[in-house]
């Protein structure tokens, strides 16, 4: 009796060991057109900075991870941002007029990719991609004026070549090593897959008694929003629903509308290109860098939405005021997951308040069925309601039967209570 006491006690103390409430798994979700190699690097550097700054919150963070949303090349990752933005779950009525216009915008992107990457493919020189990309950003600025301006008054058409004839020139110097060579269903699917890896790793953080923390990149935020709005469909409520007491997700330059989790923050700096996407969160933030190009007169002009801006390394983690903003939500969130209540003590509350003998199981029973007794009734009064409207059953005999025998057998099993 002894030894299987002693066995207790160790196989006990050793869950206890690898559980431990009291940590957190902080997690970094990329942007588009980052290499696994960037993201791990991001993660990393979050995590030196994170030591130094917070030498004892440091202590209660178990695991430093990213999780990855695969990179096709810019092409193909504005793509799959651009449905993803289409599909967002939160997108207003207003706003869908939008977003189907910037679709068919983005054929004359399209276009205008294949016409930049032609060029590279021939080795024509730089200077004059770059010529032919901007009178292809002014055109494009013409479009995009026509469609987005008429819902939004933000933005002036220069502001809006700039954007593009900086897209463009970072496209040209990094080269386009792949190109939109898959279908929106392949796109989808991988898509979906990277949401999965999202869902599997906050589950498992989350089952091992861990708080969840992430650093949203960019596209990532969309990556992060639909893995936990997915956690929390009509399907798997029932089974985390919990999990959001264990969420908490900062939002950086993020093309989302909204940023879920627990008191869930954001970042935008003013000039970061980010800001063109419809209906995405506003800037928050003034960037105290400021970036310029020369224009064609060789004046030194500043670029009001920059792809340089928009970078985590090397703008958002590398700026101070952005950095103490990173540092200290990781910060926030890992001591109110020290607060928060304990798995543990959640479900022995929830045992507490399940019947504890027959006589209160079969009330609780009772109250369930009498639900359910009274749902079925509204059903069964509804259909009878359709039965008796004409044009539409019209005389349908096997319909009306089938509404005949459900209401008879429904009465029948539930007795009384389902009784007008």
């Amino acid at each position: 009796m002894k030894k299987i006491l002693i066995l207790l006690l160790l196989v006990t103390s050793f869950l206890w060991a690898e559980i431990d409430e009291y940590k957190s798994d902080v997690y970094f979700a990329n942007g588009i057109a980052t290499t696994e190699e960037t993201a791990k690097k991001s993660i990393e550097e979050i995590n030196l900075k994170f030591k130094a700054s917070n030498p004892e919150t440091y202590k209660s963070v178990k695991k430093w991870d990213v999780v990855y949303n695969h990179t096709h090349g810019i092409a193909l990752d504005l793509y799959e941002s651009l449905l993803q933005k289409i599909y967002e779950d939160d997108v207003g009525e207003s706003l869908v007029p939008v977003i189907w216009n910037l679709s068919e915008l983005f054929e004359y992107f399209n276009y205008s990719f294949k016409g930049i990457v032609s060029k590279i493919a021939k080795k024509i020189p730089k200077d004059n991609i770059k010529d032919y990309a901007g009178t292809l950003a002014k055109k494009l600025a013409k479009k995009t004026v026509k469609v987005y301006n008429k819902y939004n008054k933000d933005f002036t058409e220069e502001e809006i070549e700039l954007m593009f004839s900086e897209v463009f020139d970072h496209i040209i110097d990094k080269g386009i090593e792949s190109y939109l060579d898959k279908t929106q269903e392949e796109i989808l699917e991988d898509e979906a897959q990277d949401v999965l890896d999202h869902k599997k790793a906050y589950i498992q953080s989350v089952k091992n008694g861990l708080g969840v923390v992430v650093v949203a990149h960019s596209q990532g935020n969309l990556f992060v929003n639909r893995a936990y709005n997915d956690l929390y469909s009509p399907v798997e409520a029932t089974n985390y629903k919990w999990v959001q007491r264990y969420f908490h997700v900062l939002g950086v330059a993020s093309p989302a509308n909204n940023v879920i989790g627990l008191n869930s923050p954001y970042i935008t700096f003013d000039n970061d290109m980010i800001q063109l996407v419809p209906d995405s969160l506003k800037t928050n933030i003034i960037n105290p860098k400021r970036y310029y190009f020369k224009n064609a007169a060789g004046e030194e002009v500043e670029t009001l939405y920059s792809v340089r801006a928009h970078s985590f390394l090397t703008s958002y983690l590398a700026t101070d005021i952005t950095r103490k903003v990173i540092l200290e939500h990781i910060s926030k969130s890992v001591q109110q997951h020290k607060e928060a209540q304990s798995q543990w003590e959640g479900y022995i509350n929830r045992i507490k308040h399940e019947p504890q003998t027959l006589g209160e199981l079969f009330r609780d029973l009772e109250c369930e069925l009498e639900s359910l007794a009274i749902s079925m009734q509204l059903f069964i009064k509804i259909l009878t309601k359709i039965s008796e409207i004409q044009n539409v059953v019209k005389e349908n005999k096997n319909f009306l039967q089938i509404i005949a025998v459900l209401s008879a057998y429904t009465q029948k099993e539930l007795g009384f209570m389902c009784e007008s």
